[in-house]
């Protein structure tokens, strides 16, 4: 077997996303066992539980962090309201027991703005992650331009950067500008299928264990495929839903 070298920018590139790709595998493993010890034989009692939500970070500059932080406190937000008020509401109405309308702050309609395809936000940013020649301008351009006219996504503040470099989102908490620089870097987590290969066969039995704990279909592009720059990766983290 024959490889074409690869530039240093793809090599660095893919040198990101491998160790990204571990670190993410390893993580997962971590929850799985933590939860596979924790797990009692034993009825559960009677306990309170509490939601501690992540804090919502608003710094001077934001960027991708802060987004996939904010957009998790987005979700548990909306986990909130519906356990809370749409949940009871639909109780009380089904049991036909009283209910007075409570008003709150239905934050769903910037949930969707962030991910729903095929427009969403993040759904917007893979798309440029898989552009031929993908650029944090021309993610932020075409963001702007498709959500000209939403409801939480407002235009930049000029005194903080320029149309091409950023864009402000109306979280629940409040504004939020995010600078897109580093954001195309930070968001591609694509491994080439030789390198998931490798890992596969690796001697260290943890390394070998989580690399084959994959899908069918990342399995059977990893059969087929071979390094990136030549070949389509595959993908074994991080995808909008």
């Amino acid at each position: 077997m024959t490889f074409t070298p690869l530039p240093v920018a793809s090599a660095e590139d893919n040198r990101a996303a491998l160790a990204k790709a571990i670190y993410s595998k390893l993580f997962d493993r971590l929850v799985e066992q933590i939860n596979i010890k924790l797990r009692s034989k034993e009825p559960p009692a009677l306990h309170i539980g509490v939601l501690d939500i992540f804090g919502f970070e608003i710094f001077e500059v934001n960027s991708f962090e802060q987004l996939c932080i904010n957009f998790a406190n987005e979700k548990l937000q909306q986990f909130f309201l519906t356990c809370v008020f749409k949940e009871e509401e639909a109780l009380h109405i089904k049991e036909g027991v009283p209910w007075k309308d409570i008003e709150f702050q239905d934050n769903q309609g910037c949930i969707n703005m962030l991910e729903k395809p095929p427009n969403g936000v993040l759904r917007l940013l893979d798309s440029q992650c898989k552009a031929p020649n993908p650029t944090e301008q021309n993610f932020c351009k075409e963001l702007n331009k498709t959500h000209a006219k939403a409801d939480f996504i407002v235009p930049t503040r000029k005194q903080k950067m320029t149309d091409d470099e950023g864009f402000i989102v109306r979280h629940y908490a409040g504004d939020v500008v995010y600078a897109v620089d580093g954001f195309l870097e930070k968001a591609v987590e694509n491994v080439s299928a030789d390198l998931v290969n490798a890992l596969r066969r690796s001697t260290v039995p943890l390394v070998a264990l989580l690399f084959h704990q994959t899908s069918s279909r990342m399995e059977k592009a990893a059969e087929t495929s071979s390094c990136r720059g030549t070949s389509s990766p595959v993908p074994l983290m991080f995808t909008p839903r």
